[in-house]
């Protein structure tokens, strides 16, 4: 069953910026644009890689690579992976200004099959994670590949024309903030008191998939606005399941 969490308080355990000295620069030439990106093994511990593969947000697009590394979704997962002393390879594509994460589906999809067989992680498991526009992407993956990620994270977004059926083989966790109201509509907004007209967005499309027989959770963050859902949202609940539960 999916599971349905409403958190009245929250935490974020990333204690500093990721210096982007840690992470090596590199660029993807897909079809639709060239991907700067920025990529760490962590490799602790031994045994089967991982992939987590981090799709930033709007205020991070542009092409200095570098902007997606200072996002607290990133620095949670950076700062978990350490503690766990986890075996996994990081990367964070950067997106240009101009284009959606949906609009370079193709090149991402492209870029991480590539970097994990350059990289040795051929057969790694790949956990995809977005916030606001990166999560719009990370629907919009799940959606049009369901066998390309083995978890998916989407947060701080309503997702659209998604098809539930091809979410059975992608398990999902949806993420929103109850006063997130950015990119609604106002008289929704208005209509609902005040509350996201995400939450059931992102109900409706797990339900779904729950009635369906795959595996979907929603967390509702109470009082986080947009903003706040994005810097605690990948919280330690989260990461423990997109890491450790099988």
């Amino acid at each position: 069953m999916a599971a349905l969490f409403l958190a009245f308080s929250v935490y974020s355990f990333a204690e500093e910026k990721v210096s982007t000295d840690d992470f090596a620069a590199a660029q993807f030439q897909g079809k639709k644009a060239v991907i700067p990106y920025r990529y760490k093994h962590f490799d602790s511990a031994s045994g089967e890689v991982a992939l987590f593969v981090f799709l930033h947000g709007n205020s991070a697009s542009g092409t200095d690579n570098k902007k997606q590394l200072e996002k607290d979704t990133l620095l949670n997962a950076v700062s978990y992976i350490q503690k766990q002393q986890l075996n996994v390879f990081v990367l964070a594509p950067q997106s240009p200004s101009e284009l959606s994460w949906t609009a370079l589906g193709d090149d991402v999809k492209s870029l991480v099959e590539t970097f994990a067989k350059e990289h040795g992680a051929a057969s790694a498991r790949i956990f995809l994670v977005g916030e606001s526009k990166g999560a719009v992407g990370v629907w919009s993956l799940v959606n049009r590949y369901p066998d390309f990620a083995s978890k998916a994270v989407a947060m701080a977004t309503s997702p659209k024309n998604i098809d539930a059926k091809k979410l059975l083989k992608t398990p999902i966790y949806a993420i929103v903030g109850e006063l997130d109201t950015v990119g609604s509509n106002k008289k929704e907004v208005e209509e609902n008191g005040g509350i996201s007209p995400k939450i059931k967005a992102n109900s409706e499309i797990v339900a779904k998939v729950q009635k369906l027989g795959g595996e979907a959770h929603l967390k509702i963050i109470d009082g986080a606005d947009h903003y706040e859902t994005c810097r605690v949202g990948l919280s330690s609940d989260v990461l423990d399941w997109l890491f450790l539960a099988q």
